[in-house]
């Protein structure tokens, strides 16, 4: 029997970083790289949970709770650094559609004459907000 043992080039190449102290500090360099991803991870998710929070509190609030007269550009930009962090066009044209919408309707509001072509267009909006809400949660729980 022929007890030869034979060594790929791939073996020796482990064997030889092995041999000279590589494979621990290859291996640390790979657990830095990954550590940092998921760091990255995390804090991108925090910084959207944080935007998405003023930005859910505008729609569901139609933006009373800041104050009466907000306009759709102080919505805009109020939003806009939680639609920068949205990857989905058609929800980030949804949002600055509900903005005008609330917009338009707060205008009418205050027409004493268009309180009749009003009726049901409060409960619509309430309805996109509660349907914007959804999908922010899907594009949320999408960043994990």
């Amino acid at each position: 029997m022929n007890n030869v043992i034979t060594i790929t080039p791939w073996q020796m190449t482990l064997q030889m970083i092995g041999a000279f102290g590589l494979g621990s500090g290859i291996w640390a360099i790979i657990e830095k790289v990954v550590q940092y991803k998921l760091d990255k991870k995390k804090f991108l998710f925090k910084e959207k949970i944080e935007a998405f929070d003023q930005l859910t509190r505008n729609i569901i609030g139609f933006s009373l709770h800041n104050k009466l007269s907000i306009t759709v550009f102080e919505n805009f930009a109020n939003s806009a650094r939680a639609r920068l962090m949205i990857n989905d066009k058609k929800l980030d044209r949804k949002i600055s559609q509900f903005f005008v919408d609330l917009d338009l309707l707060t205008v009418a509001t205050s027409d004493s004459t268009k309180v009749k072509e009003l009726d049901g267009k409060w409960e619509k909006l309430q309805k996109e907000s509660l349907e914007i809400l959804d999908d922010l949660k899907e594009n949320l729980n999408n960043t994990l």
